[in-house]
């Protein structure tokens, strides 16, 4: 489901190689640069938000099945990260 066409990598995989480790190992040059790249995921995560968002600006109050779909698809997306917050 989250394959790209003719690749065996997820689209998860290819971000966290973008991004880069993430892990603590207890060691300060190697957790200074997951911190980095901590701060990066968080950049790529608050430019995708500012999409969906904007998606969602557009959408609102269409009578379009699709836009009812999209709207759908926000809203699950919405719930599902606002789990990861509490």
């Amino acid at each position: 489901m989250n394959k790209l066409r003719g690749s065996e990598m997820t689209i998860k995989e290819i971000i966290m190689k973008l991004v880069g480790h993430i892990n603590f190992v207890g060691e300060t040059d190697y957790d200074s640069a997951s911190c980095e790249n901590i701060k990066t995921l968080l950049k790529v995560i608050d430019d995708l938000m500012s999409e969906v968002n904007n998606v969602e600006d557009t959408v609102k109050g269409r009578c379009e099945y699709s836009a009812r779909q999209i709207n759908n698809e926000i809203k699950d997306l919405k719930e599902l990260l606002g789990d990861y917050i509490d």
